[in-house]
């Protein structure tokens, strides 16, 4: 019997050892390819459809390993990749685990979980463990905050929910299909009774029920843009910068598909996506083309309202896509603004008098929001911000509001509304 649990527990350290170093060859064989400019996703998606041995269990860990190790690099440059990954691992640790040790134990640490820990507690306690003094600014990349006009005394709670993944986000049908998922785990917002969050242990097998198909995955900031345009029945829409549709369909959803509503982008592959959500949910209204939002496109004209969701520096979107932190560029911000300032003067021209302009960007720069509205408005004595009410809090926003990723939590998102002076009859 005793040397039956020695050979058991050989095995089991050897299983364990064998995870992490195929864990530890994933994180960097990506590492490589965000160091040429890839994006982490994409690069994970390659690595599994080329492993198909790797089941879902070990799949999810070498995400979540990988996703880890970016968003706590800014502390960590310079350690062995082993070390990288057993520290990140033990910041967002809540317990120990047979992993967390043989991981740490290979990088040379001593196991500590620190996820319970305040950002600047888990500071001290890293800097500490390397000998090192650490900042929380240090977790973004150098010189970014000085373009983030962050309310007074949020910085530390602004950088923290950076280093957070965000839930995935649904929208469904109506409220009450939306209740009876709340059954499985999903958490209704308590002012958009149509958006829920998944937390990890939501029953996803839901989601393969007919309900479950037509619903959305879209975050909840992008959910806020539709319902600020406010859309309306018989109207006409232009979604400039389409993507793969979010904000399309949304807009289709809350007019009941009775809108004639455009969706325009660069890539035909993403309006192809678009396509076959809209088929699947059976929404009506829809029409693509592939258009550049930044020239002028004979033969449209007159719409009711446009949405600008505009290429951006996609600084809101690091909490969900850590390794873009560290793909960033100063002047993504600059490059992006002009951009944003061509797509809308362009989008300006094709509203009919009273029509509304929605100007939506996933970043919190100074320069991408306040600098290009206001700008905009210089340029354009005929239209004047348009007030709403914020989805998610209720407050009035005099023609502009931004959403902190810590407000969901979500993606950030900065977001603006105009209206077009003139007969609003």
């Amino acid at each position: 019997m005793k040397n039956r649990t020695h050979r058991n527990s050989d095995s089991g350290a050897l299983r364990i050892s064998r995870r992490v170093n195929l864990a530890m060859d994933v994180v960097e064989q990506v590492r490589e390819q965000v160091a040429d400019g890839r994006p982490a996703d994409a690069s994970l998606q390659a690595i599994f459809r080329k492993h198909r041995e790797y089941g879902s269990r070990d799949r999810k860990l070498y995400a979540n390993m990988v996703f880890s190790c970016f968003r706590w690099l800014g502390w960590l440059k310079g350690l062995a990749p082993v070390q990288v990954c057993a520290m990140a691992q033990m910041l967002e640790a809540g317990e120990t685990s047979e992993l967390l040790t043989a991981l740490a134990e290979a990088a040379g640490f001593q196991a500590v979980p620190m996820a319970p820990l305040s950002l600047e507690q888990k500071a001290r306690e890293t800097g500490q463990m390397l000998g090192r003094e650490l900042s929380v600014e240090a977790l973004l990349p150098a010189g970014v905050l000085e373009h983030i006009p962050v309310p007074e005394g949020r910085r530390i709670s602004f950088i923290g929910s950076m280093q957070t993944r965000p839930p995935v986000w649904l929208r469904f049908a109506d409220a009450d299909t939306a209740d009876r998922f709340s059954t499985g785990g999903a958490v209704i917002h308590p002012r958009l009774s149509e958006a829920a969050a998944l937390p990890e242990n939501f029953n996803r097998e839901l989601l393969n029920t007919p309900e479950g198909r037509k619903a959305e995955v879209q975050d909840l900031s992008s959910q806020c843009v539709g319902l600020i345009a406010g859309p309306k029945r018989g109207e006409r829409w232009w979604d400039v910068c389409a993507g793969a549709g979010g904000k399309a369909l949304h807009l289709a959803a809350l007019t009941e598909g009775l809108a004639d509503i455009l969706a325009s982008d660069l890539r035909e592959t993403s309006l192809n996506r678009l396509a076959g959500r809209a088929e699947r949910t059976g929404m009506r209204g829809l029409r693509t083309a592939v258009l550049d939002g930044r020239r002028d496109s004979p033969g449209l004209g007159g719409f009711d309202g446009v949405i600008v969701d505009a290429p951006c520096s996609g600084i809101g979107t690091w909490a969900r896509n850590p390794d873009a932190r560290w793909r960033f560029a100063p002047d993504m911000i600059s490059r992006s603004a002009e951009v944003q300032k061509q797509i809308l003067r362009n989008a300006a021209r094709h509203l009919r008098p009273g029509g509304v302009l929605v100007y939506a960007v996933c970043t919190c720069t100074r320069e991408e929001t306040e600098t290009v509205t206001s700008g905009f408005l210089s340029e354009h004595s005929g239209f004047e911000p348009a007030d709403f009410t914020h989805p998610l809090t209720g407050a009035p926003c005099p023609g502009a509001c931004m959403i902190w990723p810590e407000a969901g939590p979500c993606n950030g998102m900065f977001i603006a509304k105009f209206q077009k002076l003139g007969d609003q009859g």
